[in-house]
């Protein structure tokens, strides 16, 4: 099993505390149009930030860490 160490389980905290663009309520209205005004390049970006937090979020739990 891979080990981390703790400056990246704390990075992977950071990341899985911070608000993803998808969890706001806002975004569950009137979606990624809100956030980026029609830039298809911010909203892959949002996307992939989203994707970030997710998955810090997921490694966390599995390696039964709280965040």
């Amino acid at each position: 099993m891979a080990q981390f160490n703790s400056e990246y389980i704390e990075h992977l905290k950071g990341l899985a505390r911070t608000e993803a663009k998808s969890e706001d309520e806002d975004f569950e209205m009137e979606g990624i149009d809100t956030f980026v005004g029609g830039n298809i390049d911010d909203a892959y970006v949002a996307g992939m930030d989203d994707g970030a937090i997710f998955l810090a979020r997921e490694t966390l739990t599995q390696l039964g860490i709280e965040w």
